[in-house]
């Protein structure tokens, strides 16, 4: 490990982690970058993910800092605890049950080193299913519908107005008077790397790094459903929770919460862009046609689901 290289703590939060938490770990402690801490807050795990970490820690106890919460605090909640643990000039952020490519930490820190008016970076992701076979191999070719590799893949985009962020790859510059903008996330938030990368905005550009470096696992018990018609449910769970995922994931509560702290920073709200236009036209979308979406979608997938098997 170079001394002189940048610090960069990795911050995780766990709650009942205990069937994924090692492979991100192995992930991590894997990296080409070596100059890192593991800064990880268990939220009252019931299983046995306390008994992981300390193990972990046990092993390399220099590389690790661990927070166990006594009572349970919630994903926001937990995630607020680990801020105050960090060192270092770069904070990354992690998900407890993904996986991140060898040189994830290398390319990232290489980034935001080289492009000073940045203040973040994320990257694309690659998803994978619960037992770690490819799904997509680039969340962002996949949903901008490009279907071949090209030159800008590799090219951070330069747009301060970038949304494409998720907390998973998110790089941030630890400088205080930014950390301070974002922490703490209030409770009500339900989209926290929404909220994070509003504020950091204010502070400069948030670049995207167009490789898959870190894998992103698609399971029942994560709290993205993306791609649940990947594992198969049937037309009644589809329906279900395709609406659960609408509620969890059009927010407006949040942009409300986010501008009236604008307002109290003396900042016009318009700065930003926020999604409400686009989430209302969808709402409106499928109050008008929820029965004839349910069906098509619950027909498309299943012939692709089946055109997999084959």
């Amino acid at each position: 490990m170079n001394k002189d290289e940048p610090l960069v703590s990795v911050i995780i939060p766990t709650y009942n982690s205990e069937e994924y938490i090692e492979e991100l770990l192995d992930s991590i402690l894997n990296q080409s970058y070596k100059n890192f801490k593991i800064i990880i807050s268990d939220d009252a795990s019931e299983d046995s993910t306390q008994n992981i970490l300390k193990e972990y820690k046990r092993r390399e106890p220099e590389k690790f800092v661990l927070n166990f919460n006594k009572e349970n605090q919630g994903l926001v909640g937990n995630i607020n605890r680990l801020i105050p643990l960090t060192s270092g000039d770069y904070i990354a952020c992690a998900d407890h049950d993904d996986i991140w490519r060898k040189e994830k930490l290398e390319k990232q820190v290489e980034f935001l080193e080289n492009n000073r008016d940045y203040i973040a970076c994320s990257t694309d992701r690659e998803l994978i299913t619960s037992e770690g076979k490819t799904l997509v191999n680039s969340r962002w070719r996949e949903k901008h519908g490009i279907k071949k590799e090209t030159d800008d893949f590799t090219t951070p985009l330069s747009d301060k107005k970038n949304w494409r962020t998720a907390f998973n790859t998110l790089m941030f510059r630890n400088e205080k008077s930014s950390v301070d903008k974002v922490f703490p996330i209030p409770r009500e938030i339900t989209q926290a790397d929404y909220w994070i990368v509003s504020f950091l905005s204010l502070d400069g550009k948030i670049g995207y790094i167009y490789e898959p470096l870190v894998k992103y696992r698609i399971h029942k018990n994560n709290l993205s459903g993306n791609y649940m018609w990947r594992i198969g449910l049937n037309y009644r769970d589809l329906k279900k929770k395709f609406k659960k995922q609408i509620e969890r994931y059009e927010g407006e509560e949040d942009s409300k919460i986010i501008n009236r702290k604008l307002e109290k920073m003396d900042i016009d709200p318009e700065i930003r862009r926020p999604p409400k236009k686009r989430t209302k036209k969808i709402k409106d979308f499928l109050k008008k046609r929820v029965p004839f979406l349910f069906i098509y979608l619950y027909k498309k997938l299943s012939i692709k689901l089946q055109q997999r098997r084959e």
